[in-house]
């Protein structure tokens, strides 16, 4: 096993007091989007480093614009589907959009919910954390 998990391990590290923030969506309102049938909840954002998880709803009929992702896209659909030229992603699936992928995403008929994680690639951050402070 590697040293940094035997430390994990081993009870040597204490919590990070505020490490963890704990969000109940529940509790948040639906929010517009800049897309018209398309509602959000955003659960996390760290706009300094590009990071962002929201919870999308889809209402049928709704459309994204053609895009380019700049970044890797993750999401996990809870109920409904959507597709686009690659397949399709339902109910329990989950779809990676890859930094630079073009894509459409279209919801079938029924309306659609999933979690949407946005995140930089690791070589992007190594680019910002190499980058000096202004």
């Amino acid at each position: 096993m590697s040293s940094v998990f035997n430390e994990r391990l081993s009870g040597r590290l204490a919590p990070t007091p505020g490490g963890s923030v704990y969000v109940d969506p529940a509790q948040l309102a639906w929010q517009p989007s800049q897309f018209p049938g398309i509602q959000m909840k955003v659960l996390y954002r760290d706009d300094a480093v590009g990071e962002m998880t929201v919870l999308l709803k889809w209402e049928p009929g709704a459309v994204l614009p053609f895009h380019k992702h700049p970044e890797i896209e993750q999401s996990y659909v809870l109920e409904g589907s959507f597709y686009d030229h690659d397949g399709i992603c339902a109910p329990g699936s989950s779809s990676t959009a890859c930094q630079a992928r073009c894509t459409k995403p279209v919801p079938t008929k029924a309306a659609c919910c999933w979690p949407s994680i946005a995140s930089p690639t690791s070589s992007s951050r190594a680019r910002a954390s190499s980058q000096p402070d202004a």
